[in-house]
């Protein structure tokens, strides 16, 4: 037995000079998976997709974390320190194969390469300085999260992570959770950043619809006709159909255009949080 193992290459004895050998298998570097494996997938149409694949992977004894993108078609998996390749990323590939998706693996650097990613995002939302101040404190919280740079004039946020910890995916999901919306930038995230410019204008002109005649029917007509105009016209139970006007009005106003205000105020108070929307809401 001792004879056949100092043949094999594969194995070498630690203690020549002892009575009883010590005997180890030496693994080569170059079977080592690297601490990040990427893979191309084809298949995906959804995010039911991407939840399938993740749940299938992140099972597996050897992964530390997954994330897939559907938009790239690309998935990175990390893995433990000193698991076995290639037969890791094989393991991987079949698994995928097996639910119906194809995967294909796609070379990456070593693991002493693998330290910070740098990704941006598009927020929503942001009003005030203060407004940049409540992301930039509770993302500084997040694990794996090691700088936050947030530009309120283009409404960017540069961050640096380290990607065994934070996902992309959760960072914009914890910008939600306090009354924002994130998103990754497009290709054309220019254009679309310009075309939005245009929705404050949209928005007032829309409200400025329904608010002119509650302005005229409350400041104006009451000069011209008199306090009785509001009683004109009665439908029921002493509602008349002036204020039935005014009432239909105001609410489109607050309700549909003045929602996003309410919705981020709600989101701030119950993170203990003051921000414009709440100024607004009041």
């Amino acid at each position: 037995m001792s004879s056949s193992r100092r043949q094999n290459p594969n194995y070498k004895n630690l203690a020549d000079d002892d009575d009883v050998g010590v005997i180890e298998l030496a693994i080569s570097s170059d079977d080592i998976a690297p601490q990040k494996l990427m893979f191309d997938i084809t298949g995906m149409t959804c995010s039911n997709c991407v939840t399938t694949i993740e749940n299938c992977i992140k099972v597996l004894d050897f992964v530390n974390s997954v994330t897939v993108c559907l938009l790239t078609e690309k998935m990175t998996v990390f893995v433990k320190e000193g698991t076995p390749y290639p037969d890791s990323a094989k393991t991987i590939t079949d698994e995928i194969d097996d639910i119906g998706f194809e995967a294909s693996e796609i070379a990456t650097p070593t693991q002493s390469s693998v330290t910070t990613n740098q990704i941006q995002l598009l927020i929503q939302g942001m009003t005030c300085t203060s407004c940049v101040q409540t992301i930039q404190n509770h993302l500084q919280t997040i694990p794996g999260i090691q700088s936050v740079s947030i530009n309120l004039l283009t409404e960017t946020a540069t961050l640096t992570i380290n990607p065994t910890q934070a996902h992309t995916r959760d960072i914009i999901s914890q910008i939600e959770e306090i009354g924002f919306t994130a998103t990754l930038p497009s290709p054309t995230h220019t254009t679309s950043a310009q075309s939005q410019s245009h929705s404050p204008w949209r928005s007032f002109f829309l409200c400025a619809c329904f608010g002119a005649p509650v302005t005229i029917i409350n400041m104006v007509l009451p000069l011209l006709i008199g306090e009785s105009f509001f009683t004109a016209m009665p439908l029921f139970n002493g509602i008349s159909l002036v204020l039935l006007i005014i009432f239909v009005c105001s609410t489109l106003v607050q309700c549909l255009f003045g929602s996003r205000f309410i919705k981020g105020a709600w989101v701030a108070v119950k993170h203990k949080n003051s921000n414009m929307d709440v100024l607004v809401a009041m």
